[in-house]
């Protein structure tokens, strides 16, 4: 079976490519929002996402949130399938979540990095681009790797808005 995030334990296998396949239109008034993989996985790094959320008014607004902006730490749960993904913000804020180093050829988060609500506010000029990297991990309570898949991150009441929003990333290839 493919798996996605690990390396394989034999020497022909290789780390999975990652693309975001959706990013929904984000529930904010004059506001956008973008997701891109800026690394893949490798030997010595996890994968890592940037998520961006950008004020398109005229005049300056603040977005409030639980957990962080412009996305909490947060599952993804796989289509089609029992795998579970984790994003886990900066490895700086959370250095006993992400691992060193692959555990058994695979980058799995050692806990999870959720926690307590936060209530999070960030004031945005007009035009200026709140962005946040994060580590994508298979979850530590799941089983192996990451299978290969699509995997929704989805978040409910998005900056008090009441409404969700999200967006789907895809590991393809041999891993």
């Amino acid at each position: 079976m493919a798996t996605a995030g690990c390396s394989g334990l034999d020497a022909g296998s290789q780390f999975p490519d990652l693309s975001v396949a959706a990013v929904d239109p984000v529930p904010l008034a004059e506001a956008s929002a973008d997701v891109a993989v800026e690394r893949g996985f490798t030997g010595d790094r996890p994968a890592t996402l940037r998520v961006a959320l950008t004020n398109d008014a005229d005049r300056e607004r603040t977005v409030r949130s639980l957990m962080g902006l412009p996305f909490p730490p947060y599952d993804g749960h796989q289509y089609d399938g029992d795998g579970v993904v984790e994003l886990v913000p900066r490895i700086e804020d959370y250095p006993d979540v992400v691992p060193a180093e692959p555990t058994r050829s695979c980058w799995a988060a050692t806990r999870s990095a959720g926690g307590e609500d936060v209530d999070v506010g960030r004031t945005l000029a007009p035009g200026e681009t709140f962005e946040r990297r994060y580590v994508l991990l298979s979850a530590p309570r799941a089983d192996g790797c990451v299978p290969a898949g699509r995997y929704r991150f989805e978040k409910e009441r998005y900056a008090d808005t009441g409404e969700r929003w999200g967006f789907t990333v895809e590991a393809t290839g041999d891993g």
